[in-house]
């Protein structure tokens, strides 16, 4: 998450939606010695908060291990179970995620270099424990892309709503591959390993799912530093965790580089969303621009059924002035974080601006002999794109907040603009949280860290919220100032956010409710 200050970190995963209001309530936990961001997350069931889980740890046991506390609260903020543990000092919590029955912690246990995987029930007991058991550091590393019908949880870590979990690791053999691990609720599992014979770099991230299949962006570099990426859709069986299909979406005129995905309403089939290029061209490697948006969809054997394009020059600039490298005019290019679709089938892609400018204190340190990137680039205004369920556009509504520098390594400055969002994205950068859809898909909304400056007064942090609802958008923002050691906002019942703030000398955690209003 983006740091706010030198002890201010915020983490915003999701806030659950409605207009109804509710009374704010407090807790307060004692005896914390360390909370990591990621050890506190909601427990969601059909998009609706039912409480939350916590993991931090309390003290020290002896020399080899430390003691850690697992506890659970309800949507009231009253707790309902909690367990204690005792275990290596080397073990660190990487992600959480909870699937509607189980909670899934992601640990890194770095003397012996594994990753475990262990599932706790309601009552913060061990249920299952999955060791993964790495040849070296690299291995830990993910490379991936979000995207989701369903709120994502974490990096590498996904929750499927009642059917259980997906992992991803990167494995090295001749070339880089990587690894799929799947436990279900029933406490069945697979793992999938791709073809890591040659010597390629390959990588992963989790697109979608649905109760059969979880679809994987697959990419595919000749060497690891090479910036043209060869990317295709893999569907794994979630019966047997076998390949049902691996197709490369394009067609006799264009490529598609996938970006997003959901599952059509209608048909139940995987609709991919994505930039387009010219067929048979290298992105990175020869310097092609994309050509526009597009949309994808495929059957149930990977056949693609439909493909609709919608190009930066003409369908695009009717609702918004761009040019044919995708440039928008005194914008600059837009990164697409997510795309969801409501009830009625209409589509809506959500990004944000982004443009390279020139970073002063670079300059002045080069000009002094120093290596320093002369350039940064600069992250600015919240994009939605409204498209019907054909794709063809309808709308673009721009939300303004303040600008984000984000410096760029030497050299970076010679990439193509309209290819750093990937950056941006890897390092964090952009102010996008994430987008939430309601159980119904008739309302979303969509949230973003913005260090607000008001004339007269000092920046002070802000989350904000997008609401989308009967076809009309509203906004909101709630300030984040704290004297907090950190500060993490989490998704709340219906009407409400959770707040929580850690108090590293007093070792405390206090928790409160307060309403969203739109």
């Amino acid at each position: 998450m983006k740091n706010l200050s030198l002890k201010l970190i915020l983490l915003l995963l999701t806030v659950a939606i409605s207009p109804l209001l509710v009374q704010s309530q407090n807790v307060k936990i004692s005896d914390v010695l360390k909370v990591s961001m990621r050890g506190v997350g909601p427990v969601v069931k059909g998009n609706e908060v039912q409480g939350y889980y916590m993991f931090y740890q309390l003290d020290k046991a002896d020399k080899a291990n430390n003691n850690y506390q697992i506890k659970f609260i309800d949507q009231n903020l009253n707790e309902i179970a909690n367990a204690k543990l005792t275990d290596s000092k080397y073990l660190y919590l990487q992600e959480a995620s909870f699937d509607s029955q189980f909670v899934m912690l992601k640990f890194w246990e770095a003397k012996e270099k594994q990753i475990q995987l262990r599932k706790y029930d309601g009552t913060g007991k061990q249920v299952s424990k999955k060791i993964i058991t790495l040849s070296q550091r690299g291995e830990f590393y993910q490379f991936y892309t979000t995207g989701a019908e369903g709120e994502i949880q974490g990096e590498s870590l996904f929750a499927l709503d009642g059917v259980g979990f997906v992992n991803f690791t990167q494995r090295k053999t001749k070339g880089w591959g990587f690894q799929v691990d799947f436990i279900g609720v029933d406490g069945k599992s697979w793992t999938y390993n791709a073809n890591m014979a040659d010597a390629k770099f390959q990588y992963a991230g989790f697109l979608a799912s649905d109760k059969q299949n979880v679809y994987v962006l697959v990419g595919e570099k000749t060497k690891a530093m090479a910036n043209d990426v060869d990317y295709n859709v893999l569907a794994i069986d979630l019966a047997t965790g076998k390949k049902k299909y691996q197709t490369v979406l394009k067609d006799a005129k264009y490529e598609v580089d996938p970006m997003s995905a959901y599952i059509d309403n209608e048909t139940g089939n995987l609709a991919v969303m994505g930039l387009f290029y010219p067929g048979g061209e290298g992105r990175g490697e020869k310097n092609v621009r994309s050509l526009g948006l597009s949309l994808v969809k495929l059957s149930a054997d990977g056949t693609v059924i439909s493909s609709k394009y919608n190009s930066w020059a003409t369908e695009i600039s009717k609702y918004v002035a761009s040019d044919a490298k995708g440039r928008i005019q005194d914008v600059g290019f837009i990164f697409f974080h997510r795309i969801v679709q409501t009830a009625d089938g209409n589509v809506y892609a959500i990004g944000e601006s982004y443009k390279k400018a020139a970073d002063g204190v670079g300059i002045a340190v080069a000009a002094l002999g120093g290596s320093a990137s002369v350039v940064k680039l600069v992250v600015e205004d919240i994009f939605i794109f409204e498209f019907d369920n054909d794709f063809a556009m309808k709308s673009v509504q721009l939300f303004e907040k303040s600008k984000t520098d984000v410096g760029l390594p030497q050299g970076a400055g010679a990439i193509p603009t309209g290819m750093l969002g990937t950056y941006v994205k890897a390092l964090d950068g952009f102010d996008y949280q994430y987008t939430q859809i309601n159980k119904e898909k008739t309302l979303f909304t969509v949230c973003y860290v913005d260090l607000e400056k008001n004339k007269g007064e000092k920046r002070q942090w802000k989350f904000g919220a997008i609401t989308f609802n009967q076809g009309k958008y509203v906004t909101d923002k709630i300030s984040l100032e704290t004297e907090a050691t950190t500060l993490y906002v989490y998704p709340a019942k219906t009407g409400s956010v959770m707040i929580s703030e850690y108090y590293r000398k007093a070792k405390t955690i206090e928790s409160r409710l307060e309403k969203l209003n739109y």
